[in-house]
């Protein structure tokens, strides 16, 4: 597998958690940064995370160094395409008070001195 520019050592066809360790031993890629999950031999699904999250990342290639099986073969697609992250807030009310007045609602009106 080869994930920008930094390829992985040859990984068995029927790999499981080596899939994860062969991507996190890449110089760009750090412990944390991508999840695989799948079963032996595949599919797997690589979720990227840690200093990746939110972005948008190239996708990976495959190379033949699959090892073992008849034979065996990789194809990569990206099912979700990443981006910038974004948060929503909700405006926040005002501080009510006492003292506080909406502008529709005058002030009362101090009576006349005499």
């Amino acid at each position: 597998m080869t994930y920008s520019g930094q390829t992985t050592a040859a990984i068995a066809y029927n790999a499981t958690a080596a899939v994860q360790s062969a991507l996190e031993a890449l110089s760009n890629v750090n412990p944390g940064d991508v999840t695989v999950t799948g079963n032996a031999g595949g599919p797997y699904t690589v979720t990227f995370g840690g200093q990746y999250l939110g972005d948008n990342v190239t996708q990976m290639t495959a190379t033949a160094s699959l090892t073992g099986g008849i034979t065996p073969g990789v194809t990569v697609a990206t099912t979700t395409a990443g981006g910038t992250a974004t948060a929503t807030t909700a405006p926040r009310p005002s501080p009510s008070s006492s003292s506080a007045r909406s502008a529709s609602t005058p002030a009362p009106r101090r009576p006349p001195r005499r």
